[in-house]
């Protein structure tokens, strides 16, 4: 067991994770599809010894200005670019369950993980979204719940495709003239209620038997599904009490699933916006706001949770009668209920809700000092309350050099970060 520290991955959102991030003067909004300033970035964070990066992705194009920008490359294809122009930083991409098969998934994050001698993770998740569902028209949206009960049967047929080659069956012995030892790979002979797969799976066993596994649900049915299968879990990170709560609600998962307690390692959202006083990084959230269009909320509203407000203005009161139960709500319950408590306890209208999400949509925008910053890391991490954070930047490239440069050496002079990697896996990484 290694020392306990801080865990960090960059959420890897280059155009930023604020709502006007890309129309900051000093974005590089150019170059977003440029591979050479995805390696760059690469490179930075795993120079600053960051666990992990994490490419997001969707299935459709989102009807808003800012999300229509979300899903540049697919994520695989841009993390294999990655993996060769690096060492060390673990790899994290997303797959949907919903519109994806499982024979496919493991094929592809077992030869990621090849690729990138064992830094592969696969952030799992269920797609919702009525313009997703409209690109595979012979398979319209499952219901909350059969999503997840989709979702759980995948991953075991996933891990039974990895599991489908011994360690040791590929051979490569040329003086017997015996390359694989078929007595040692499998077929999975799966039969269940959503797939049939026969296996084995074409690749051999992944360097770390099964990449990582992440995950973001944070809804009763996520919290299980995390506790049952996630290596690691992103976080809300809005406020301290709320993410100590949810993070109680996965040991608690967790333990129910029969695992250790703390299997799982939980992920804060963070976004930060810095300067080297409090007043001089509120100017700098003032003038990124003066930026953003509360447009995104109607797109927003609809896409994530299904409810057209467009009939509303955006200063007027929002009629608590059009807002349905969270149990009704297809898509990020989670999410829904921050922001039904917002509307309904704050009485906010669809402008505070637009300024609420504008600094990053994932939550846990901060606006300080990096000591302040540090300061608030640490003492979650120390509390408990997390075991590390998913960094997002307002834009690039300077809050990412800020954090690197004036934020870490300030956790790392407090013993709470490395100061290098040690050997091994990803895994290993997150296990330590």
């Amino acid at each position: 067991m290694t020392q306990r520290e801080i865990h960090l991955n960059l959420f890897m959102r280059l155009q930023g994770n604020h709502l006007s991030g890309w129309r900051h003067p000093k974005n590089r909004i150019n170059e977003i599809l440029d591979i050479d300033y995805y390696i760059e970035i690469a490179r930075k964070v795993e120079a600053a010894k960051f666990d992990s990066l994490f490419i997001a992705d969707g299935l459709s194009v989102i009807n808003h200005p800012w999300k229509g920008l979300s899903w540049l490359f697919e994520p695989l294809t841009l993390l294999s670019a990655l993996a060769v122009s690096t060492r060390h930083i673990g790899l994290i991409a997303t797959a949907s369950t919903t519109y994806s098969d499982p024979f496919s998934v493991a094929r592809a994050f077992a030869s990621l993980d090849h690729i990138s001698k064992g830094r592969a993770a696969w952030n799992i998740v269920t797609t919702f979204h009525p313009e997703s569902a409209a690109n595979f028209g012979d398979r319209p949206i499952p219901e909350h719940a059969t999503r997840y009960d989709r979702a759980a049967e995948f991953v075991d047929v996933v891990r039974k495709l990895w599991d489908s080659w011994e360690a040791d069956a590929l051979v490569r012995n040329k003086a017997q003239g015996t390359l694989v030892d078929y007595d040692k790979v499998h077929a999975i002979d799966h039969k269940g209620p959503y797939f049939d797969v026969r296996g084995p799976l074409t690749s051999p066993r992944p360097p770390q038997g099964h990449p990582l596994l992440v995950q973001a649900g944070a809804s009763a049915s996520g919290q299980k599904f995390a506790g049952a299968y996630a290596d690691a879990i992103y976080a809300p990170g809005d406020d301290f009490d709320q993410t100590l709560a949810f993070t109680k609600q996965i040991r608690e998962a967790t333990e129910r699933s029969g695992r250790p307690r703390n299997a799982i390692s939980v992920l804060a959202a963070l976004c930060p916006v810095l300067a080297d006083t409090e007043q001089a990084a509120k100017n700098i959230a003032q003038e990124l706001h003066e930026l953003s269009t509360v447009d995104h909320v109607y797109g927003s509203m609809r896409s994530w949770f299904g409810l057209e407000l467009s009939e509303i203005g955006p200063d007027e009161p929002i009629p608590h009668e059009l807002l349905p139960e969270p149990d009704q709500v297809q898509g990020l319950r989670s999410r829904y209920e921050q922001i039904l408590r917002l509307i309904k306890d704050k009485n906010h209208t669809l402008r505070d809700i637009a300024k609420h999400l504008e600094g990053s949509n994932d939550g846990g925008y901060f606006v300080g000092t990096p000591e302040q910053l540090a300061d608030r890391l640490g003492h979650w991490w120390e509390t408990g309350a997390v075991d590390g954070f998913n960094l997002s930047l307002p834009y690039y490239d300077e809050p990412l050099d800020i954090f690197i440069n004036e934020v870490l050496p300030i956790l790392q002079k407090r013993g709470q970060f490395r100061t290098d990697y040690a050997a091994g896996t990803l895994r290993d990484r997150f296990r330590g």
